[in-house]
């Protein structure tokens, strides 16, 4: 019973910290609220699945994001069929971009980045 008391205090403590700090870090966007948020890192999406650096098997602090707004207009976004897809916030559709864009932060060399953005408008069969 000993145990099963001190496990409950330390989820409680866990919680108490999580909520005081209150930034929620992600690997992925499902850490994050579905729907409200998105894993993003230096203000642009972010995920375990498409950065992830696979020399260590593990993911220090620092490379964790923190859960925040869903893509806005012009912001980088990830289909729908990405392991980890990002969003876009109401009213916008992830598209294919018109402009070129540079592949965002930590995006693997040698690996095609077919830039989506998010945007107000857009052919519906061509966004996803």
């Amino acid at each position: 019973m000993a145990v099963r008391s001190m496990l409950l205090v330390f989820l409680g403590i866990a919680v108490a910290c999580k909520a005081a700090d209150g930034v929620t870090r992600c690997a992925s966007t499902y850490d994050c609220q579905w729907g409200r948020q998105c894993c993003q890192k230096d203000g642009e999406p972010w995920s375990f699945y498409w950065y992830y650096n696979g020399g260590t098997g593990t993911l220090a602090d620092s490379d964790l994001g923190t859960c925040g707004a869903l893509g806005q207009e012009g912001q980088v976004c990830f289909a729908s069929n990405s392991y980890d897809p990002c969003s876009c916030d109401v009213g916008l559709m992830c598209c294919p971009s018109a402009e070129p864009v540079d592949p965002p932060p930590g995006w693997p060399a040698g690996f095609p980045f077919h830039a989506h953005t998010c945007q107000r408008s857009g052919d519906p069969y061509a966004c996803i």
